[in-house]
């Protein structure tokens, strides 16, 4: 049992901790707005080209609307491919650009097209896709159950199923080794960041780009996640597009699965999850050709405590430059 004094204390170390984070934001912000007074007021939006992949991440306008709060500038998100998004920068018809193209960023930044670049954040995948096969196939990280007799499955049906996996190579080289016919990987169409980790994974793995049994698929009708879920087909998909009852943990999701199992049905969901080189370092570039006076403003704000404060509650998103030993795509 805890004394009295010592639960007074505790309150009181952190309402003490509390108060500092408070006067840390207050000063953070108090120095926003005086640098903000050094950018004209006649100099315009801070345009800043970001990947149309991860619109749904919610970082870039999380970084909009801190940035408007502490200093009273504005951003213009312009929303594009990978590609496009970056040599619209390195041309100055953009300001900057938030890049989770890592191999793209490097090429124009070996070339000297663009320079600044900063890690504003990590973004985490995750691969969905069926967690169990019929008729012998052999999923990813499975663990055959032995054959089961005629019932939901079919008569013949071996149940694979298996624990959540962290190595997303060991599952895709598994699913490449899989006879069934109706597999299917399903990736964003065009330059994309999603397309760029998959065709990284795959050489990782040893496959041929793009791997047979993959298929581009456009997204103005429906998200990756709906359409992967509705074909019950596998796709790297951003862990904040998730909704809660597919995350880690999550209880529904826990008996959602073990349903699943018990009628012999195919549990669709996660089956790879924290593999490091599932997780991409959102960068941040600048233009030489654009002399924008809020720009290295911006960048400081975004890589410092209040632009990883306006990202703390964000899923699947770590702000900073912080990192586990990680395996990168190559």
């Amino acid at each position: 049992m805890q004394s009295t004094d010592d639960k007074t204390h505790r309150n009181a170390v952190h309402a003490g901790s509390r108060r500092r984070q408070g006067l840390k934001a207050l000063a953070a912000a108090a120095l926003g707005l005086a640098l903000a007074r050094t950018v004209p007021a006649n100099a315009g939006p801070l345009r800043l080209a970001v990947d149309i992949d991860l619109n749904g991440s919610g970082v870039a306008q999380a970084l909009a609307r801190g940035f408007a709060r502490d200093t009273g500038l504005a951003l213009e998100l312009i929303a594009l491919d990978a590609q496009a998004a970056l040599d619209e920068t390195e041309a100055g018809r953009c300001d900057a650009v938030l890049s989770a193209s890592p191999m793209r960023a490097s090429a124009l930044l070996a070339q000297g097209l663009l320079h600044d670049a900063r890690t504003v954040a990590r973004l985490r995948w995750l691969l969905l896709g069926p967690r169990r096969a019929a008729a012998g196939g052999v999923g990813p990280d499975a663990k055959r159950s032995g054959t089961a007799g005629a019932g939901a499955a079919g008569p013949g049906a071996e149940a694979v199923s298996g624990p959540l996996s962290t190595d997303a190579v060991a599952s895709l080289q598994a699913l490449e080794a899989d006879p069934a016919s109706d597999r299917l990987f399903l990736i964003p169409s065009g330059h994309t960041a999603t397309g760029d980790l998959a065709a990284a994974l795959w050489r990782q793995a040893g496959l041929s780009t793009p791997v047979p049994w993959q298929q581009s698929v456009s997204l103005e009708a429906a998200s990756l996640l709906e359409q992967a879920r509705q074909r019950a087909a596998w796709a790297l998909v951003g862990a904040w597009s998730l909704p809660p009852a597919d995350l880690a943990g999550n209880p529904a999701a826990q008996r959602a699965a073990r349903a699943g199992a018990d009628t012999g049905a195919a549990a669709w969901g996660r089956v790879v999850d924290h593999d490091p080189r599932l997780t991409v370092p959102l960068q941040w570039l600048r233009s030489f050709r654009s002399r924008h006076p809020a720009a290295r403003l911006f960048a400081d704000w975004a890589t410092g405590p209040s632009g990883r404060r306006s990202l703390a509650r964000l899923p699947g998103v770590v702000a900073g430059d912080a990192r586990a030993p990680e395996r990168r795509p190559t």
